[in-house]
This record gives C-alpha cells, sequence and structure tokens, in this order.
C-alpha cells in the first residue's frame, strides 16, 4: 500500500513541476524580469511532532524560528517565482514511563531540517500594500532524524500582503505546507504544518522585455549515464534464466529552464526523468531528478565554456524494496554554443548522492540542453 501511495505522490509532484516549468516559461516570453535577492524569518504556529503517549513518551519541543535565504525572479504582469532554503528545528522531548509509575530521566532531540519551496506567486500590481498569493512543490532534507522520517516532498501554499517601501519589499505570509506520507515511522512527524513568515526582498537586477541574455529561456535535455545505478549486492542471489525489458537503452530526458541573472551567470533548473536499471533482472526504479544549478559562462561569446553546480532533488518511485536518496549536488562543465534562435549546451556532469545501501552515490552523465 504504502508503494501505491508513493507511486502516486511522485505522479502529482511530477505535473506540478511540469506545470510550473509552463508557467515560468509563458511568463518569460511575455513580460519584463526584475530579480530580487533577500531572506525570510518566522515562526511555525504548529508543532513539528506528533505527541506520543505510550511507554515512550514524546512532548513537541518549543517550536522557535525559522528562517533562510530567498531569491524571486518578477514579472511586469504581477507574477513571480520564488525559491528559498527555509531551516527549521524540530525538537522534542522523550522519555519512558514504566508500570510502576517511575519514570526515566527526558532528554531533548533537535532534527535540523532544511525546507526548499518552489513557488509561483501572484501580486496585485498596483499600491503600496498588495495582496499576494503563492503556490508550489516543496522539498525538505534532514539530519540527525531521531527516530523519525519526515517526507522529502510536500505541497505550499499561502496569502498576505506585500508592502512597497522604496526599492525595499516587505511581505507577511501565512503558509500552509502538506507533506506526503512517511514509511511506518517511529515517532510520525507533523504532516500538515502551518507558518507565519515575513519575506523581505531587494532588487538587484531589472530586465527588459526585449530578447536578452537575461531572460527566461525554456527547452529540452537529453542524455546517457555513464555509470551504473546499484551497488553489487552484498549476499548475491545466483540469477538463472533471461530477463527482458522494453526501451532497455538508458537515458535521461526532461525537461529544462534557466534564467539569466546576467550576461555571464545564469539559474537553471532542470526536470529529468531516469530510470534506475538493475544489473540483474528487468525492474527498473523510476526517478525523476531535479538539479538548481548556478551556471557562469567563462567568456562573453556566442560560444564560450561553462561551469555549473548546486544542489540536487530526487523523487523516486516503483522502489522495488530500494530507497534512493533523495539529495544530492551536482558539478558539471561544457560549452554553449548559438544555433539559429536555441542555445545548445553539451556537458558532463557529475552527482554524488546522499549515502544509501543499494543505489550508488556517484553518477556521472553526458546531457545537453537546447533552449529557446
Amino acid at each position: 500500500m504504502y508503494r501505491l501511495r508513493s507511486v502516486a505522490w511522485v505522479c502529482g509532484l511530477r505535473h506540478a513541476v511540469l506545470l510550473a516549468a509552463w508557467f515560468i516559461v509563458w511568463l518569460g516570453s511575455a513580460t519584463g524580469q526584475t530579480l530580487r535577492l533577500g531572506g525570510t524569518v518566522g515562526t511555525p504556529l504548529t508543532n513539528g511532532i506528533e505527541p506520543i503517549r505510550d511507554w515512550d513518551r514524546i512532548n513537541p519541543a518549543p517550536r522557535g524560528f525559522i528562517g533562510g535565504p530567498m531569491l524571486e525572479l518578477g514579472f511586469d504582469s504581477g507574477f513571480a517565482v520564488e525559491i528559498s532554503a527555509v531551516h527549521r528545528t524540530i525538537g522534542f522531548d522523550s522519555y519512558n514511563e514504566f508500570t510502576d509509575g517511575t519514570r526515566s530521566p527526558w532528554f531533548r532531540s533537535n532534527i535540523g531540517t532544511w525546507q526548499f519551496p518552489i513557488l509561483a506567486k501572484y501580486t496585485l500590481p498596483r499600491g503600496r500594500v498588495r495582496p499576494v498569493i503563492e503556490a508550489g512543490p516543496s522539498f525538505r532534507a534532514a539530519r540527525n532524524k531521531a527516530g523519525t522520517e519526515p517526507s522529502p516532498f510536500g505541497i505550499t501554499v499561502g496569502a498576505g500582503a506585500e508592502i512597497r517601501l522604496q526599492k525595499l519589499t516587505i511581505a507577511p505570509v501565512l503558509r500552509f505546507t502538506h507533506w506526503g506520507g512517511e514509511p511506518w515511522p517511529r515517532r510520525p512527524v507533523v504532516r500538515n504544518q502551518v507558518e507565519l513568515i515575513a519575506k523581505i526582498g531587494y532588487p538587484v537586477k531589472s530586465m527588459s522585455g526585449n530578447p536578452s541574455p537575461g531572460r527566461v529561456r525554456f527547452g529540452l535535455a537529453v542524455g546517457v549515464p555513464l555509470t551504473g545505478d546499484f551497488q553489487p549486492p552484498i549476499f548475491p542471489l545466483p540469477f538463472t534464466g533471461s530477463a527482458t525489458r522494453i526501451a532497455d537503452f538508458r537515458s535521461v530526458a526532461g525537461l529544462t529552464m534557466e534564467a539569466g541573472i546576467s550576461d555571464r551567470f545564469a539559474l537553471e533548473v532542470n526536470g529529468l526523468y531516469r530510470r534506475l536499471h538493475f544489473d540483474t533482472g528487468s525492474e527498473v526504479v523510476v526517478t525523476w531528478q531535479i538539479p538548481v544549478l548556478a551556471k557562469y559562462k567563462l567568456r562573453r561569446a556566442s560560444t564560450a565554456p561553462y561551469v555549473q553546480g548546486g544542489p540536487s532533488f530526487r523523487l523516486a518511485g516503483n522502489l522495488n524494496g530500494t530507497n534512493p536518496s533523495h539529495f544530492g549536488g551536482t558539478v558539471g562543465s561544457g560549452v554553449e554554443f548559438a544555433l539559429g534562435p536555441a542555445k545548445v549546451a553539451p556537458g558532463l556532469r557529475y552527482t554524488r548522492w546522499g549515502a544509501r545501501d543499494a543505489t550508488k552515490p556517484n553518477q556521472v552523465e553526458l546531457l545537453a540542453t537546447i533552449t529557446f
């Protein structure tokens, strides 16, 4: 049953990411753009962990504060795309209560999490105080889990108001996030999360609606993996007979979006579909990889080498007894050149995924993007 829910959850997030990519492209083709940098600060209005009243007692700790950096690409029409990294500590106190009425000493556990919402926003384009709504997928990384299994994926919606103070913008927002399910957690994390946050932004780049290096470009990405997908089993089972796969060619394909910051710097986001193959047997694990990369061209020219790097996120379904890491870091390099109205950028990428027993942590790919 959990496997079916995970597949449905991945499919739903896939559609949300594809819809967001189409939305960005449609906006970028029609309006001017402004890049804002800033940060968020706020407080959770809901506990981070469910209380437990068994012999293993769990009480949520004080909620504290949340915050982190923010990047926003705004459009003249009032629409915007916002990417932020929000740190939150989920704390709880635990102790044991025995049948004779005595208790063990209590101790506090703190789970450090980073949340990465990628939100489409709409702000009324006139007035000093402007209502704003936002929605999109969220990703979460956790460390020191202390018996919990925080879901790495969720959906976020929010509403508030944006206040203009000359160039500075301040936006108090009430935000709700629904996180995905957890596989048999010993200490369940609260799935419905409500936060009150304030976002502060300042424009660092304004780009006209005419074609320029700073425009949002949209296209396709195709490639070939150069490394295997799974570690050899510790106790390999004998495999006899034959295995047949349909469309067995190992490949990577998906959508790409590139938002120019200057004539050399850009932000690139991919949504890449890749099937992980076992060395024996015909089973596959379906994944969507979402690298968010800073890209730098080494010279100002229509044909120029580039380097890139940033975090990568991975959604997985059809797990077949595996649990691929959801987070990693990607670096790459290649050459970008113009081909008529298109830009083509073939390159070599290396991704280091978080540790898992089954999947290989080191991934190398030949990948080419074409954008318009």
